[in-house]
């Protein structure tokens, strides 16, 4: 029978610490009632205990702990192919400028820098939505975070009103992405659909 939860060393920044692995589940999880350990030594002896007391051998807490991190990996190239597909998307929806007026526009970094937290927001809640082993309230916890990095954003830099446009979309479809995927979950991000923050909207220049 094929192990279900094994312990393995790992570090938490600088830190040597103890992370659980469980199966069907991507990554491994710091497991924090263990503290840390001057040493990955240390943590990994002490993984090694853990994994004996649940009666897994070494070869089979080494497999179930590669597997996990292998799944993880998968997830983080899926995740990349998703956000490609959304800047596709994205591009074939909202043709560059260029195309429409014939003038040359380069996007300011800030907006390119923004979008593509979206649209990585974006994918976190289709994953959620679409995929069964993967931990959801980690995701969503992301995109929340990417919800309310971008609406604090908006208040710091000057945008075009093409550029507010564009975010406020992205937002819009944030956090319809949010609300579908987290019915339960109780609101999923402060930002209000009747229009932008009194911070975003002084930030907005013409062009």
């Amino acid at each position: 029978m094929s192990a279900q939860l094994a312990f393995a060393a790992a570090f938490d920044g600088n830190q040597a610490v103890v992370a659980r692995a469980v199966a069907g589940l991507p990554g491994l999880a710091i497991d924090l009632q263990f503290g840390s350990f001057p040493t990955w030594t240390q943590a990994n002896e002490c993984a090694r205990r853990l994994n004996d007391g649940l009666g897994l051998s070494q070869s089979q807490a080494r497999s179930l702990v590669t597997d996990v991190t292998l799944a993880v990996q998968q997830l983080i190239l899926e995740c990349q192919s998703l956000r490609e597909i959304a800047r596709q998307l994205r591009r074939q929806h909202h043709p560059p400028l260029a195309s429409i007026t014939g003038i040359q526009h380069q996007p300011e970094p800030q907006l390119a820098g923004l979008l593509a937290q979206l649209e990585l927001g974006i994918t976190f809640c289709q994953i959620t939505c679409t995929r069964s082993d993967v931990p959801k309230q980690w995701l969503l916890r992301k995109a929340r975070k990417v919800l309310s990095n971008v609406t604090s954003a908006m208040g710091k830099f000057q945008f075009t009103m093409r550029g507010i446009d564009e975010i406020n979309a992205g937002i819009n479809r944030l956090q319809d992405a949010l609300d579908e995927c987290a019915p339960k979950d109780g609101p999923s991000g402060a930002v209000s659909k009747a229009g932008l923050a009194p911070s975003a909207k002084k930030s907005v220049t013409h062009s």
